[in-house]
């Protein structure tokens, strides 16, 4: 038996070196956009694997502007334009800068569409006759990936070749066979949510459904039976249920669907993840190593819906996640499963400390790898979980974690949002607590 959480923190951002340098960064890209919708087509090669992307994105200005600043880009773009005019951009690896043809007045509201076209350095891969997106969203789309707090809708027409499948974001809108006997689906969410949560699969793959009250739970993979995937994911109607009374909210999605994939994959996005078999694998030889599913699962109330403002909060995400994981474990395979996860979490702090690196969960100070920074705000953010839970007593905790997780579905949040929260339910001061496990002289 694989000792509990021997693999554990590929989930959120599962490649591991080519990851480091983006979450190397302390800051968000720096935008004078606030967006409130992207509308996004992209058409799929699957022999040349190579992709068009066209983006349009509205947006209101937050100060006074002549330029919007996105992530960097791998593709070609080809032309970016305002009210039909063509705009200058600079791109390079870390920032695409648009000028606008007149500076924007503070609030003022207006749209631009950038057309782009080639291979994703990263962010989206091709696979045979499936092909789906891993992470970095910004490199098949123009969007700003780590600002965290920058809500909005999105609406995505995917093409493909006749024959296909697609899932993405929200609700299925409509299909359309085109003239060349392409597919084009178009998927939307109206709620606002993160762009690096926005992705899609499309190609060959076989369905299983399976239903949970209103909800629609959906497996997906290449090559496998419906009878198979129903086995490998049976786990998840009970984790549904186990999180939406903890948290006293619904699942988020009327359709939640999890992609079986190759290795060891774990990445959610706002309607799917993405689960390696490797850890499907381990599931089938021990029921108890459960843990992908939940993890990637409990990001649709935690992370998804329930989003930190930027990466020194990216602890309210992950943290609270893994937190999740071990409580569903108690819920599911008692107490002793409860205290081996929160034991995996300690050796990891541990790890990190004789590495030199001990920080407060909210520390923007660079960490030397992206391990220690999951050290911190993976592992130590779950102690912190369970220490408040230690010191308010159950009754008094999940009473606090449910007002927490209902006031703030849709919102983005930071950890005074938490403290807040809990300070009111159990009317104690709880700054010490927070002082000495979170803040590091920012707030």
């Amino acid at each position: 038996m694989r000792a509990a959480g021997s693999i554990r923190f590929v989930t959120g951002i599962w490649l591991l070196a080519v990851l480091a340098p983006a979450f190397a960064r302390e800051t968000a890209e720096t935008n004078a956009a606030d967006v409130l919708q992207y509308d996004v087509a992209v058409s799929l090669d699957f022999d040349r694997k190579t992709l068009t992307s066209t983006t349009k994105i509205y947006f209101r200005a937050r100060a006074s502007t002549s330029e919007i600043v996105f992530s960097g880009t791998a593709l070609t773009l080809d032309k970016a334009s305002m009210a039909g005019r063509a705009l200058s951009f600079d791109n390079d690896e870390s920032r695409l800068t648009i000028h606008l043809p007149r500076a924007l007045a503070r609030g003022e509201r207006a749209n631009i569409t950038v057309e782009s076209h080639g291979s994703p350095r990263r962010g989206f891969v091709f696979d045979g006759r499936l092909a789906y997106t891993d992470y970095f969203t910004c490199d098949w789309m123009v969007c700003a990936q780590d600002d965290f707090g920058d809500k909005a809708s999105v609406r995505l027409t995917l093409t493909f070749p006749q024959g296909m499948s697609s899932f993405g974001p929200g609700r299925h809108v409509s299909r359309t066979t085109l003239a060349d006997g392409r597919t084009s689906d178009v998927w939307s969410e109206s709620r606002p949510y993160s762009a690096y949560l926005f992705g899609f699969v499309a190609g060959d793959f076989t369905v299983a459904r399976e239903r949970y009250r209103n909800k629609e739970l959906l497996y997906l993979a290449s090559g496998a039976t419906q009878n198979e995937l129903l086995q490998s994911f049976a786990p998840t109607a009970g984790m549904v249920r186990f999180f939406e009374r903890k948290s006293d909210v619904d699942l988020p999605q009327l359709q939640y669907a999890q992609l079986r994939l190759p290795g060891d994959a774990a990445q959610e996005t706002l309607s799917f993840s993405m689960i390696g078999s490797d850890f499907l694998t381990d599931m089938a030889a021990d029921p108890q190593e459960d843990w992908a599913i939940a993890h990637e699962l409990a990001h649709q109330w935690w992370g998804n819906a329930i989003t930190c403002t930027d990466l020194s909060q990216f602890w309210l995400n992950e943290g609270i996640t893994v937190f999740m994981v071990a409580a569903w474990k108690e819920d599911r395979w008692g107490r002793q499963a409860y205290d081996r996860e929160l034991q995996v979490q300690r050796q990891r702090v541990a790890a990190a400390k004789a590495a030199g690196v001990d920080r407060k969960l909210t520390s923007r100070d660079a960490y030397p790898s992206l391990p220690l920074r999951r050290a911190i705000q993976y592992s130590k953010g779950a102690l912190f979980m369970d220490r408040l839970r230690q010191e308010l007593g159950d009754e008094i905790f999940w009473r606090a974690f449910r007002t927490y997780t209902r006031a703030n579905i849709g919102k983005t949040v930071t950890s005074r949002d938490l403290q807040r929260v809990f300070e009111a339910t159990s009317r104690r001061n709880l700054s010490p607590l927070f002082e000495e496990w979170v803040y590091d002289g920012q707030g």
